[in-house]
């Protein structure tokens, strides 16, 4: 019984909410470049990150979160995802890079600060081995900028965040 409530508890969160996709055990029903057409791109929501100025797309549904930047090519510096989880119940969410053609730093916020940034995660070599990434605390946001950019833009912990 406690084998079962253990993982009903630790590892229902972990399949609900993932970075770029959720992990599942079928196949994606979300869209994908490869399989029907382009996903828009919107950088158009501009934010402050510490002293560096980034537009943002944003990600807060369900729908949006999961694919995240899955598919896309790229990502320019001063340009980033914003994943906003302060509409549900999931303060850790872990993510992982499915279907990610680039690498990225991934920035975890809360209360409008930076409680802790990941930075260089790869792009996946093998779908099929595809570690998860989780924040150090309970998070509000998750802001998915180009690899190295963190460094380059001097982002680092206990910056100021604003939308």
């Amino acid at each position: 019984m406690h084998r079962i409530r253990f993982a009903i508890i630790f590892f229902v969160p972990l399949f609900l909410f993932a970075g770029c996709s959720g992990p599942t055990f079928t196949q994606p029903t979300r869209p994908s470049v490869k399989d029907s057409q382009a996903i828009a791109e919107d950088y158009s929501h501009p934010m402050q990150v510490g002293k560096a100025a980034i537009l943002v797309e944003v990600a807060n549904t369900d729908a949006t979160r999961t694919q995240g930047l899955s598919d896309r090519e790229n990502l320019k510096d001063g340009q980033g995802m914003l994943f906003d989880f302060s509409n549900t119940q999931t303060p850790r969410p872990s993510f992982w890079m499915k279907d990610m053609n680039f690498d990225i730093d991934i920035i975890w916020i809360a209360n409008g600060k930076i409680v802790g940034i990941t930075p260089n995660v790869p792009a996946p070599q093998d779908s099929n081995k595809l570690p998860t990434y989780a924040p150090p605390t309970d998070i509000s946001h998750v802001l998915e900028v180009p690899s190295s950019y963190s460094e380059r833009a001097g982002i680092k912990i206990g910056d100021t965040v604003r939308f």
